[in-house]
């Protein structure tokens, strides 16, 4: 039993550890936590399935002296966003805002959260990577190319919808 809490607390440690992204010092990629709320599951349900989210993703652009950024494209599931050279001309940061449809990201297993006629004092649960989203990107100078690449787990806190906060859930 020790063992799985161990590998538990390791799994878990590992997903953390990857809400940043680096490449070769080019391209380091951090993702915004998102929220939703989830309806309280009927008991025995194992699996729910979210709802449309937006994630936020910030990549931090250094191309070698000489070069510039040529595209960004910032993916998750299916979705997926591209940044042309004069959107991102002279930025050193760019922020990619992506609304992924629900049913796009694979029902999630929350264990004990949410489940209707439970009483619980969470009402908050962080998943650490529900997804990940992978990062491209195309740097270009007068004489080479390259292209580099991240990619990094995408957090999400689900909030269990109760009497007191049904009503302020953005997807209803």
């Amino acid at each position: 039993m020790k063992r799985l809490t161990i590998l538990s607390l390791l799994a878990a440690y590992l997903c953390i550890a990857t809400t940043v992204a680096t490449a070769d010092g080019v391209l380091k990629v951090h993702a915004t936590e998102a929220s939703t709320q989830i309806s309280p599951r009927d008991p025995g349900q194992q699996q729910t399935t979210l709802p449309s989210l937006d994630i936020g993703v910030i990549a931090d652009v250094n191309c070698a002296v000489g070069a510039k950024a040529e595209s960004i494209t910032v993916s998750v599931a299916d979705t997926s966003i591209r940044f042309d050279a004069t959107e991102i001309a002279e930025a050193d940061t760019v922020n990619a805002s992506l609304h992924l449809p629900a049913n796009q990201i694979a029902p999630i297993s929350a264990a004990s959260f949410c489940i209707q006629g439970e009483s619980s004092e969470d009402t908050e649960l962080l998943l650490p990577g529900i997804a990940s989203a992978q990062v491209a990107l195309l740097c270009r100078s007068e004489t080479s190319s390259s292209m580099y690449f991240a990619s990094v787990a995408l957090p999400l806190r689900l909030q269990c919808a109760t009497d007191k906060n049904q009503g302020s859930s953005p997807d209803k």
